[in-house]
């Protein structure tokens, strides 16, 4: 990133006047989105977690009704857990990405905030 900002910065030291360069590198500098928070990666990969497992149990249910299980085959063993986990699963997903985008909306805003500020 340094060595791509140091070339711009060469080839607009040669073809521009100090006032515009000047400029041009101080919104360069500015304009850099700030990093995503450690709470909106965590809320990402949460949601990836959540909807990657519901779907998986999801298709193990598909499969083992394909296999020939009836209703009675999913009222044993681990079955009544993968059974529910689509049903808090997804609806739980929804609501981790709701708070991801409000986050999200957040930390835009409060960027433009700032870097209007600074201008």
């Amino acid at each position: 990133m340094r060595a791509s900002l140091k070339l711009r910065a060469s080839r607009i030291e040669r073809v521009l006047p100090d006032f515009a360069r000047r400029d041009i590198l101080n919104s360069v500098s500015v304009n850099n989105p700030a990093p995503v928070s450690r709470f909106e990666r965590v809320l990402a990969f949460m949601l990836l977690g959540l909807v990657l497992l519901s779907v998986g149990t999801f298709l193990a249910i598909i499969i083992g009704t394909w296999q020939g299980m009836g209703s009675s085959d999913f009222a044993g063993g681990i079955w009544p857990v993968v059974v529910m986990v689509p049903y808090i699963g997804l609806p739980l997903a929804f609501v981790v990405l709701i708070t991801l985008m409000i986050t999200s909306v957040i930390r835009r805003s409060r960027e433009n905030k700032r870097t209007t500020t600074q201008h």
